[in-house]
């Protein structure tokens, strides 16, 4: 429940638009993907919590230049660490989020005023990165102290063992799309009878959102010369997110290292259903 208002707030803001952020909200809080877990009450429900506020305060933060902001988004996203493996590549999502962004102030604003919002942003960046190593200390002892439990499991099941690393790293792949739009032939643990993760006009929408936010990155590389801040967040956070997945060798497709991208998969979603809605009314 916290995860789908976190959901709502986080893509209101980013996209300004409260029509997307209802339809995102709405598929995450009635998606099967989602309630499955969260109704058994397995751990890897909460890295989508801590994902989605961690961002959000992450995208408050660079609005607002506010330390408070920032120290949330470092405070959230280190607990995410607690949570589950594939969590542990969520860093590199605010990484791309702030180079975006960065990127974006060095071809917009004037030299004086990039340099003000340059120095308000390293000194927030610094803060949420030093109170998101405080969080994590714990755990980095731990593993400090037991280096075998850091990379005893991820090695078990890497698609790097395989005798073929490439070929299953490709079949991965395809696999893991088609988990999303055309095959629901997956297996784990807690079985969901082969059903597809997303329902077929779900999977539809999914790819025409994916889509879009390639275009509008790549057309704003090509007309501005720096890619979007929001929708570099919502790829790199799916295409980082999705690396667990794809690099494992053990029941691929695999619905459960996915879910930490749930709320950006839902996100896409709405943001192809809400193009749709959008030509219809100019029609």
């Amino acid at each position: 429940v916290l995860t789908v208002i976190g959901l709502y707030l986080l893509v209101r803001r980013l996209f300004d638009d409260w029509r997307i952020a209802a339809l995102a909200a709405f598929f995450m809080a009635t998606g099967f993907w989602h309630v499955n877990f969260s109704r058994i009450g397995f751990r890897a429900i909460m890295a989508p919590l801590f994902a989605v506020w961690s961002l959000y305060y992450l995208y408050k933060g660079i609005e607002t230049n506010r330390l408070s902001n920032w120290a949330l988004s470092g405070v959230l996203l280190g607990l995410g660490f607690h949570t589950y493996i594939a969590f542990r590549l969520m860093p590199l999502v605010v990484v791309a989020t702030l180079i975006a962004y960065w990127w974006g102030l060095r071809r917009v604003f004037s030299h004086q005023k990039y340099q003000d919002t340059r120095r308000q942003l390293l000194g927030g960046t610094t803060l949420m990165v030093a109170l998101c190593i405080a969080v994590t200390l714990p755990l980095v002892v731990y593993f400090v102290q037991h280096p075998g439990d850091l990379t005893g499991r991820t090695t078990q099941v890497s698609v790097f063992t395989a005798e073929e690393p490439l070929k299953a790293l490709g079949t991965n792949i395809a696999k893991t799309f088609a988990m999303f739009t055309i095959s629901g032939d997956y297996n784990w643990r807690h079985n969901m009878a082969g059903d597809p993760i997303l329902l077929w006009p779900l999977g539809l929408f999914f790819a025409l959102g994916l889509g879009r936010l390639l275009w509008k990155v790549g057309h704003a590389l090509a007309t501005r010369g720096h890619p979007t801040t929001v929708h570099t967040l919502l790829l790199a956070w799916m295409a980082f997110g999705i690396v667990p997945e794809v690099v494992s060798n053990e029941g691929i497709p695999h619905a459960l290292r996915a879910l930490p991208i749930a709320p950006a998969v839902y996100t896409t979603i709405a943001v192809g259903l809400h193009w749709i809605i959008v030509l219809m009314e100019r029609w």
